[in-house]
C-alpha cells in the first residue's frame, strides 16, 4: 500500500548511497544514477531556456495588444 501524504524527499538518499547497498535491492537498483543526473540536468537546461524567454515573450504580447488596441480606438 502506498501513503500520499506530505511532502518528502527520502528517495532522494539512493544518491549519495554506496554502490554495494544499491545493488543489494532491487527497488533501488531501478534508480539509475545516471538517468537522474540527466534527467535533472535536461530539466536545469529547460529551465535556463525558459526563463529568459517567458519575459520577452509576454512583453512583446502586452506591447502588441497596446499597439492594437490604439490602433483599434483610432489614435
Amino acid at each position: 500500500m502506498t501513503w500520499w501524504r506530505g511532502f518528502f524527499t527520502t528517495w532522494y538518499g539512493f544518491f549519495w548511497m554506496p554502490e554495494e547497498a544499491l545493488r543489494a535491492d532491487p527497488v533501488l537498483r531501478a534508480l539509475d544514477r545516471g538517468r537522474f543526473v540527466s534527467c535533472f540536468g535536461n530539466s536545469l537546461y529547460v529551465a535556463a531556456m525558459t526563463v529568459p524567454l517567458s519575459p520577452l515573450l509576454g512583453l512583446a504580447g502586452a506591447l502588441l495588444h497596446t499597439f492594437l488596441s490604439r490602433r483599434g480606438q483610432g489614435r
